[in-house]
């Protein structure tokens, strides 16, 4: 695992400028080209496809094996 990136199976939190939103939750897919969107599982099971935001940190590091 790097620790210069987020990679697939990651914890993160990512915040938002246009809003309070805050989405925590578990990288199932980092984009690979421009118009891709990072891929998140919530610890309930929500998925999210995010596109645009603020920050994004790694709150802790996680399995490479996640299934997406």
């Amino acid at each position: 695992m790097s620790n210069t990136k987020i990679e697939v199976g990651d914890y993160v939190d990512v915040f938002f400028t246009s809003s309070d939103a805050l989405i925590n939750g578990r990288v199932l897919y980092t984009p690979q080209d421009t118009g891709d969107s990072w891929r998140l599982v919530g610890d309930d099971g929500t998925l999210y496809y995010v596109q645009i935001f603020e920050k994004m940190i790694r709150v802790a590091r996680g399995d490479m094996n996640v299934q997406g």
